[in-house]
């Protein structure tokens, strides 16, 4: 039988736009939402409970909303915070990916197709990231997080605190929402616990165009507290749940024994290197720990590839413009 015309093998993604008080820019968010351009596309419009207008505002922009995208519109019966909206996010979701977005940020219409690109080029991937334009006071600048390499390998996840990148940015398949369990309640981001999930389940992919603008944070010390908060320094309950995470993977042989223990290792020099950053000699002791680790981690590579192939035999104003040219006709 001949195959309808709108039928394709592409698979269902969930396009997640979680917001909390955040009705001065949820209404550009939302745009950007529904300008995506991929399909078959699920948008779900998702709210912490605000105490602002931010979930009229979604409200009424998806009850005008006519175009050929699934809508979900939800709101929590209470403030979960990040880790327990992320969570429920995951457990509502029917895509086989989530592509995750901020209530203050703005998607570029190709933002998804682009992903799932992406993420077809590389073999196993199981999140993705994506340079972005940083916009602060209307003016959006150059790009940044463009990384130069298409994998983040697990060791640089782990010296990282748990990612790389802006989570605003990522994209995850679904497993990583659930795996080995849900986010804790007191995860304050999931910018470093969802990317070390993606690392110890498969692949974690980059993009290097820009497809999003991020918002700035308005002054230099509330940007440095929220880097601060992401790497969760003053936090040891997210350096055990990391280790946790690790010993799970190992446990279902999702990489090997080996490969654990090294990854343990970045993540003690990561916490140490965090914690201890105002200390110079610290810092001089932790980088020395880094290049030996980055030393081992290649042997442990190179066996883990020889183990391979014996098993299978082988050998603003800027702002205007852009909502201009991307959102003109949406109201």
């Amino acid at each position: 039988e001949e195959m309808p015309d709108n039928a394709t093998d592409r698979p269902l993604v969930t396009f997640a736009l979680i917001a909390y008080n955040q009705e001065k820019y949820i209404r550009e968010a939302v745009e950007g939402a529904f300008s995506q351009t991929y399909e078959p596309l699920e948008i779900i419009l998702s709210d912490d409970c605000s105490s602002d207008r931010t979930y009229e505002i979604m409200q009424e922009i998806a009850t005008a909303y006519d175009g050929p995208l699934k809508v979900v519109l939800r709101q929590n019966s209470k403030n979960l915070g990040i880790g327990g909206h992320v969570a429920a996010i995951g457990n509502v979701a029917s895509g086989e990916w989530i592509v995750m977005a901020a209530g203050d940020d703005i998607s570029y219409p190709e933002r998804t197709e682009k992903l799932m690109s992406t993420a077809n080029s590389i073999e196993n991937s199981t999140a993705i990231f994506s340079a972005y334009n940083p916009m602060s006071e209307g003016n959006i600048g150059k790009v940044e997080g463009g990384n130069s390499q298409s994998r983040i390998t697990l060791f640089e996840l782990a010296f990282s605190a748990g990612g790389i990148g802006k989570g605003a940015a990522y994209a995850y398949q679904k497993e990583c929402f659930g795996w080995p369990h849900n986010l804790p309640d007191w995860i304050v981001s999931e910018d470093r616990v969802l990317p070390f999930r993606a690392g110890l389940l498969g692949h974690v992919a980059h993009c290097p165009e820009p497809l999003l603008i991020y918002r700035l944070s308005a002054t230099e010390s509330e940007r440095t507290e929220k880097n601060d908060r992401l790497r969760a320094i003053k936090n040891p309950k997210h350096w055990i749940l990391l280790r946790q995470q690790t010993e799970s993977a190992s446990e279902q042989k999702r990489i090997s024994r080996l490969n654990a223990i090294t990854v343990k290792f970045a993540l003690r020099a990561s916490e140490d290197y965090y914690s201890e950053s105002k200390n110079k000699r610290n810092v001089i002791l932790v980088k020395a720990r880094y290049t030996l680790l980055r030393a081992v981690k290649k042997v442990v590579t190179l066996c883990n590839s020889t183990l391979r192939r014996k098993s299978s035999g082988a050998s603003s104003t800027d702002l205007d413009k852009y909502k201009q040219q991307h959102h003109g006709g949406l109201q």
